[in-house]
C-alpha cells in the first residue's frame, strides 16, 4: 500500500481517510493499513527532522493519523486471552509527541498487555516510580526529538541504580532511533513500528 503512505506523507488528509475506508470495504487487514499510515509517519518524522516540514505539518499528521486509528479502533484484533505482562510507557522528558506511544499503546491492550501510561514529557523518576509500583515487566520509552536521547539513557542509568535493570526488560522506539541509538541508551531492543515492537515485547514474556 505505498500509495497510501505516500498520500499520508504529503498529508492530503482527505485522499488518506477516503483510502482507509476503500482499503476497510477490500477487507485489507487493518494491522497493514495501519503499517502503511506508520511508514507515512515516519518519513514525516524524517521530514521535520531535516527541515522540509516544519511543527504545522507535524501536528498535521498526528491529526491525521488519530482519525485513521478512530476508524480502525474497533477492527483492530489481538491476542488478549491472558493479561501478558505490564508495560511501564511513557514519551520522555524534553519531548511532547505522543502519537507513536498512543499507537503502541493501544495496540498493546488489544494483545493482552496492561499498559500504564504516563503521558508525555515524563521526567526520568517517574519512570522509576511506576516500575516499582506497577511491579512493570517492561519499560517502553518513546521519543521524536534526537535530543532527548540522554533522557532515555538517563532512565536505564537509573534502572541499574535502583536495582531494577535485571528485571525488566527495556524497548525505545521513535522515528530518529537507530540500532547505534539503542547501543548508546543500553535498553535491549528499538522499533520504529508499533507492531514490530509488540512482537518484541511478546517474545520476551513468551520466553519468561
Amino acid at each position: 500500500m505505498d500509495y497510501l503512505t505516500e498520500l499520508f506523507t504529503n498529508l492530503e488528509e482527505d485522499k488518506v481517510i477516503e483510502a482507509v475506508k476503500d482499503e476497510l470495504q477490500k477487507n485489507t487487514d487493518p494491522m497493514a493499513i495501519i503499517e502503511a499510515c506508520q511508514r507515512g509517519m515516519v518519513e514525516v518524522g524524517d521530514r521535520f527532522q531535516n527541515g522540509t516540514y516544519y511543527l504545522p505539518e507535524l501536528l498535521i499528521a498526528a491529526e491525521v493519523f488519530d482519525t485513521v486509528m478512530d476508524i480502525l479502533a474497533d477492527k483492530i484484533t489481538g491476542d488478549d486471552t491472558k493479561t501478558k505482562a505490564t508495560i511501564v510507557l511513557g514519551t520522555v522528558k524534553g519531548d511532547l509527541h505522543d502519537i507513536g506511544k498512543n499507537i503502541f499503546k493501544t495496540l498493546a491492550e488489544v494483545n493482552g498487555f496492561r499498559i500504564y501510561d504516563l503521558g508525555i514529557d515524563v521526567p526520568p523518576d517517574k519512570f522509576i516510580e511506576a516500575v516499582q509500583k506497577e511491579n512493570a515487566q517492561i519499560v517502553g520509552m518513546s521519543g521524536l526529538l534526537t535530543t532527548v536521547f540522554d533522557s532515555m539513557q538517563e532512565i536505564v542509568e537509573k534502572l541499574s541504580e535502583a536495582g531494577l535493570r535485571d528485571k525488566v526488560k527495556v524497548i525505545i522506539g521513535g522515528a530518529p532511533i537507530d540500532k547505534g541509538v539503542m547501543n548508546m541508551v543500553g535498553s535491549d531492543a528499538f522499533t520504529r513500528n508499533a507492531s514490530e515492537g509488540i512482537a518484541i515485547c511478546k517474545s520476551w514474556v513468551n520466553a519468561s
